[in-house]
């Protein structure tokens, strides 16, 4: 905020004034009409995790019977962790009744904050999962048997003087590139709908483009594209080519 309100200045000294509400969603605060900055600090997330950190945060000062003193931030300073006791010493020197607060670790609230994340994450990866499961079926059927199509013309190029490596590099070759063009467009449409989504849906600190899923999606593929063409290519280069050729005259 001392960045937005005072780029390139020195924030320590200016003077904020608090405009009341006046039925805006804001809270109300009568008691500062008008506050003094006598510090600043880093950038803290002051809401939820997904929304990253709060451009306009300011912390006031206040008293013990003051009706915004609802909540401690505590970090402390030893190995351990303040036990119960300890921690009713410290809201007793910040409210007349201490019971109004209850002591919750941060990495609680983080994970309750983050659960909804990740259970949507695991059903969108055991859906994804699923998908490429059967696309790479699918892939691997359909080079299989376009390759079994073209048997006798394997056969005549064995039997024209092409080498089994010769054939089975080139029946590799065309088979990788045609799942590679087929690959880049279902990539692009991807980066598409997630062009979408991203307009759609606000978020600040997460993002929805996971480098790591598309290169390993994009490499399950070729790998199954490469090993449909390389078995049938193989086995076909490994019969002779002039009984395939007498037998089907």
């Amino acid at each position: 905020m001392a960045d937005a309100f005072w780029p390139g200045q020195d924030p320590i000294g200016k003077t904020i004034r608090i405009e009341r509400a006046e039925g805006r969603p804001v809270d109300e605060l009568p008691d500062y009409p008008s506050v003094t900055v006598v510090g600043i600090v880093g950038d803290v997330v002051s809401g939820l995790m997904v929304a990253g950190h709060d451009a306009g945060h300011i912390y006031l000062p206040m008293t013990r019977t003051n009706p915004h003193a609802t909540s401690i931030l505590l970090r402390d300073r030893t190995d351990g962790a303040p036990g119960p006791e300890a921690l009713q010493e410290i809201f007793k020197r910040v409210v007349p009744d201490p019971q109004v607060f209850e002591a919750l670790p941060l990495g609680e609230m983080r994970d309750l904050q983050t659960y909804p994340l990740l259970a949507a994450s695991w059903i969108g990866s055991l859906l994804g999962a699923t998908a490429l499961a059967l696309s790479v079926s699918g892939l691997y059927g359909v080079l299989a048997y376009a390759l079994s199509q073209r048997r006798k013309e394997i056969d005549i190029r064995l039997a024209l003087g092409a080498t089994a490596g010769t054939v089975i590099g080139l029946v590799m070759r065309q088979s990788t590139r045609l799942a590679g063009i087929g690959a880049l467009i279902g990539i692009a449409v991807s980066f598409g709908a997630l062009e979408v989504l991203d307009s759609a849906i606000r978020r600040q600190a997460i993002s929805l483009l996971d480098i790591g899923a598309f290169a390993a999606g994009l490499a399950v593929v070729m790998a199954a594209a490469a090993l449909a063409a390389y078995q049938p290519a193989r086995q076909a280069a490994r019969v002779d080519p002039y009984e395939t050729l007498r037998a089907g005259a």
